[in-house]
């Protein structure tokens, strides 16, 4: 089971780090900036299962450090019945991308690639290239600048859980338009995934 990490703040410090909260001691739900700023600080992580509710205070070290860190990637389609399968769009990238902390901000770095396909409609080879990219944030949607191949989502825009074996994920809802052949495909949403 992949479950969401929920980070939070608290109405009533101090609290010290390995304390067992209520839900009644938590403040506001932090987003990533927020805990980015927050490193020597403790905060209240979301412990809880399915037949119980709990929460422990942790003291954030580090986020992440300053550099450029590998991650794979992966897009998936939205389908109606839950029913997760490659996205086209999952072939105009990279499948590993970067993640970049620095001075200016923290954002994850896809490098775009050709799209090979062949035509449903008379069998025709063609190649591309994705056009667009909107990437959700807070429920608006939000372009992505492309430039010399490269584009860039805030990590603040992204959603991350913690895997089964501890390894942290994140994802981002992406709408994606791309250019193949002489047809341009309409846009489709899909969910970009990520792992270190």
């Amino acid at each position: 089971m992949i479950k969401q990490m929920n980070l939070f703040d608290f109405i009533e410090p101090p609290v010290q780090p390995g304390e067992w909260l209520q839900e009644s001691q938590l403040g506001e739900e932090m987003t990533f900036d927020e805990i980015a700023q927050s490193v020597g600080k403790v905060i209240a992580i979301d412990k809880s299962t399915q037949s119980h509710t709990w929460y422990k205070a942790v003291l954030i070290e580090k986020i992440l450090e300053k550099g450029k860190f590998q991650v794979g990637i992966a897009i998936h389609q939205i389908s109606r019945n839950s029913e997760t399968r490659l996205s086209m769009a999952h072939q105009g990238f990279e499948h590993l991308a970067c993640i970049r902390n620095n001075t200016r901000g923290s954002w994850l770095e896809l490098t775009i690639r050709e799209i090979y396909g062949r035509s449903r409609i008379d069998g025709t080879e063609m190649s591309g290239h994705l056009s667009s990219l909107k990437y959700e944030k807070q429920g608006q949607l939000y372009e992505a600048v492309i430039k010399n191949g490269k584009l860039r989502i805030p990590l603040s825009a992204c959603h991350f859980f913690r895997g089964r074996m501890g390894n942290v994920k994140g994802t981002v809802h992406i709408t994606v338009a791309c250019n193949v052949g002489n047809a341009h495909m309409p846009e489709s949403t899909a969910v970009l995934t990520f792992w270190m």
